[in-house]
């Protein structure tokens, strides 16, 4: 920023900020509840997460951009959706709470993988 303002005299960028904003924003919290939920869940689990992440973002294309997206992709994305919700429910089931702080974690993290739903 400092160098555009000085060889440039204006602090000028590509594009206003209020379009990108949106994107900036969902991408922070797309972040946050990422690493929150990392802490809950094992590693497949996390490994097969990071797939939801198509969802959001492709909803959030159409509102803010417009883009377009087939029936195709938004089924793919469904689907990765639902594999993760499978992993995650077969991963409870075979894993028995050793403590209620176990089990609070788990109510945590359903909290969690609603929320991006």
């Amino acid at each position: 920023a400092c160098a555009l303002l000085v060889t440039q005299k204006s602090l000028r960028l590509g594009a206003p900020l209020l379009s990108m904003s949106a994107f900036a924003f969902t991408n922070e919290l797309s972040t946050f509840a990422g690493y929150e939920m990392l802490k809950y869940v094992s590693f497949p689990v996390q490994v097969m997460a990071k797939s939801v992440k198509m969802l959001p973002n492709m909803m959030m294309g159409r509102i803010v951009n417009g883009t377009r997206y087939s029936v195709f992709q938004y089924g793919q994305a469904i689907a990765a959706l639902i594999c993760v919700a499978i992993m995650h429910i077969s991963d409870e089931a075979g894993h028995e709470s050793k403590a209620t702080g176990e089990a609070t974690a788990m109510s945590e993290n359903w909290k969690l993988f609603m929320g991006v739903l």
